[in-house]
């Protein structure tokens, strides 16, 4: 971290929580920008920060941290009251001659002796007196909240939403930060306990409830039953107040902040957010206007045989949904089946017929990947989800809702394993009554990394109409990817041949012999063996976590020197911290339109170059995805780049390699689950490498408990009345 010490110049712009603003160090000016806008015109000022460049701005001062003070020379004295009270500088020059160092203390104690200075009148005194006021309220504001220790963006974003009231609601309300961008219960609870709170007292026992709840929807939970909240305030807080426990719910229920109901055959009871009680509600409703009866299906009657465009016949099941997908008695339905049994042909043969029969197609999905990988797969346009429902990222609001609803005969959602609940009420919401709706996914994938599990509990409502393709297409039958994917899926051991050509079983008894096999597999053993594959193109790890002893950081930092290693000085960009260079297999992290780049999407840096200018050089970035090239020129871009050697299972989900190699050691105990598992698998298509141990392998196999989530979807969907 930088430090720079000199003056506040000038002021360019300032909102309550940030400032950009021209400082004046010894020997230059520098534009710096931060949240320190309790700095004054004309202060001197400690900045600590760092060199940053801004592709329109160009090179900047980024602050973390400031501290001022009122000026100690004349000069500074001088620029501080022309800033303070409108002061013209000989006015000010008057001020500083006659008062010295005594100026400041006399404007506050004193007043009366500045009306001994020609020229000034007692309401320009009061006028000045006022403003010093302000000013030095407003210093004593940021010294109450430091010394509770809040840095200077918290106390930025306080003071911008609380004003005057700042110093009042941190001492008094503390917990009421929670309602500020960005401030989490932790962050809070630790000003609060400095302030003096009482550990076991409503205001936190209210506030950790539902910072409780809110984590749980970061773990897939729409709800939590009423014990599990106790254990996580006495794990999360040390509350163990059970009668305070339940006066904070009371309360929070009356406020209206949460919702209790029944659980179906248990004592205990489902604690929600509102928020999340309303979505689950929204998606039950729209369902139950759409649900068939349960022994639909057994009637159903399908055409032997179809054949799409590229001459292919779909089985019985394909051709199954694509009846349903054209069926005007048929308002919903899903299609659900693992890798390779047909499930793209299918949508495509949808899209074909409803062309054919003049209706209009909405193809659409959760990620930015699957929506580009939908779209090429069907030669229909597809896109994520939010540009389907049009988002305003300025007002977090959509174009499209009940309102304004999205206008086609069919809507299909792709990878709808991926679908929370919220993003499947907002969609819901958009659609009208005579549009037919499609789910398509892997139920036995992972679910979404939002609360809920949309698609696991429509098929398991019954009352919704449910085809399941089964036969594979793209490995062979007797394949053995296909094969083990299936007995991960069913909770079955593994076959393990050693004869096998496309699943391979390598034992390590430790997680440090299981990194280094990982390291040989990608850097010797499949270069040798698949000789027609690029080693960094078409091989990918998969890990269960960022971090440990087989995470994807420690992991992509060793993979990096041994699959492009630099043999002679070239250029290099950090990225996270990490240096990379050109041939670095990178991915894509944020959905970025402007760029026309996908979060998931994986490329290889094809060419590095800074442009010059100042401290901090600019770098040029262009990365090959594959079928296109993109430039990445500002540093707010490459920011959602990472180092992709290795990725977490999570991340893979959508996407496809020709060869995987999968950590499934029982170091990651606690991460293991069979659909974690099984989706790292299926993201193979030619080659399966397995490194782990027997325990590891056999925590994945049996374990479904990671995976469960609590939500009441199904339930509320078999409901007869609302």
């Amino acid at each position: 971290m930088i430090e720079l010490v000199g003056r506040i110049k000038n002021v360019r712009w300032a909102s309550a929580s940030w400032m950009i603003a021209v400082v004046s160090t010894r020997d230059q000016e520098v534009v710096a920008v931060g949240p320190f806008p309790h700095v004054q015109e004309g202060e001197e000022v400690t900045l600590k920060g760092d060199w940053t460049n801004h592709p329109k701005f160009g090179e900047q001062f980024k602050v973390t941290e400031a501290t001022s003070r009122v000026p100690s020379d004349a000069k500074g004295k001088i620029g501080f009251l022309t800033r303070l009270a409108n002061l013209g500088p000989q006015r000010a020059q008057q001020l500083v001659d006659t008062f010295g160092d005594d100026l400041f203390d006399v404007i506050e104690h004193h007043p009366e002796r500045l009306l001994d200075v020609s020229g000034l009148t007692p309401d320009r005194v009061k006028a000045l007196r006022a403003s010093y006021a302000e000013y030095k309220d407003r210093r004593e504001t940021i010294v109450a909240l430091k010394g509770v220790g809040m840095t200077d963006w918290q106390i930025g974003k306080v003071v911008e939403k609380f004003g005057k009231r700042a110093v009042d609601v941190v001492t008094h309300s503390p917990y009421a930060l929670t309602t500020v961008k960005g401030f989490g219960f932790k962050q809070v609870d630790a000003i609060a306990l400095a302030t003096g709170v009482d550990r076991q007292g409503l205001p936190r026992t209210k506030a950790a409830i539902q910072f409780a709840l809110e984590d749980a929807t970061h773990q897939g939970h729409c709800y939590l039953p009423g014990n599990e909240v106790s254990r996580r305030l006495q794990k999360l807080a040390g509350i163990t107040n059970g009668d305070r426990i339940k006066q904070a719910g009371a309360e929070l229920r009356e406020e209206e902040k949460i919702v209790v109901r029944d659980i179906p055959a248990d004592k205990d009871r489902a604690v929600y957010l509102t928020a999340l009680v309303e979505y689950e509600d929204a998606v039950a409703d729209w369902v139950r206007a759409r649900r068939k009866p349960v022994a639909f299906m057994d009637h159903y009657e399908v055409p032997i045989e179809l054949t799409d465009s590229e001459g292919k016949t779909l089985n019985v099941e394909q051709a199954l949904l694509v009846n349903l997908a054209g069926d005007a008695e048929v308002p919903l339905f899903v299609g659900t089946g693992g890798p390779g049994t047909g499930k793209t042909t299918t949508v495509r043969m949808i899209v074909e017929s409803a062309t054919k029969r003049g209706d209009t197609v909405l193809l659409c999905s959760p990620t930015g990947k699957a929506a580009k990988r939908l779209e090429e797969a069907s030669g229909h346009e597809a896109k994520t989800i939010h540009r389907t429902l049009g988002f305003n990222p300025e007002t977090g609001g959509w174009m499209h809702d009940h309102t304004h609803p999205l206008t086609a005969d069919l809507i299909l959602v792709d990878e709808a394993s991926m679908l929370d609940v919220r993003l499947c009420a907002d969609l819901m919401t958009a659609i009208t009554s005579t549009t037919r709706v499609g789910f398509i996914g892997d139920v036995d994938q992972l679910p979404s990394i939002g609360p809920g599990n949309v698609l696991k509990d429509l098929i398991l409502s019954g009352r919704v109409p449910v085809v399941r393709l089964e036969k594979v297409y793209r490995q062979s039958e007797s394949s053995y990817i296909h094969e083990n994917a299936k007995r991960m899926r069913e909770g079955k051991d593994l076959f393990l041949d050693p004869n096998a050509t496309d699943f391979f079983w390598h034992p390590c008894e430790d997680s440090g012999a299981a990194f280094s096999q990982i390291l040989r597999l990608c850097s010797e053993v499949i270069p040798a063996r698949h000789q027609d594959i690029d080693p960094i193109r078409d091989v990918h790890v998969l890990a269960p976590q960022r971090k440990g002893p087989l995470g994807i950081e420690p992991l992509n930092s060793q993979l990096q020197p041994l699959l492009n290693p630099v043999l002679s000085a070239v250029e290099e960009v950090k990225l996270r911290g990490l240096g990379v260079h050109e041939g670095d297999k990178v991915r894509h992290t944020r959905n970025n339109y402007d760029l026309g780049v996908m979060n998931g999407e994986v490329g290889v840096i094809c060419s590095i170059a800074h442009v010059a200018g100042g401290k901090a050089k600019r770098p040029i970035v262009g990365v090959d995805f594959g079928d296109r090239m993109v430039t990445y020129q500002s540093v707010e871009d490459l920011a959602d780049l990472v180092l992709n050697f290795a990725g977490t299972i999570h991340a893979s989900q959508g996407s496809e390699y020709p060869i995987v190699v999968i950590a499934c050691h029982s170091t990651n105990h606690f991460m293991l689950s069979r659909n974690l598992v099984y989706t790292a698998m299926t993201r193979a298509k030619h080659a399966v490498y397995l490194v782990g141990d027997e325990a590891g392998l056999k925590r994945a196999v049996r374990n479904t408990d990671v995976t469960r989530r609590f939500t009441q979807l199904t339930e509320t969907i078999r409901k007869e009345n609302g």
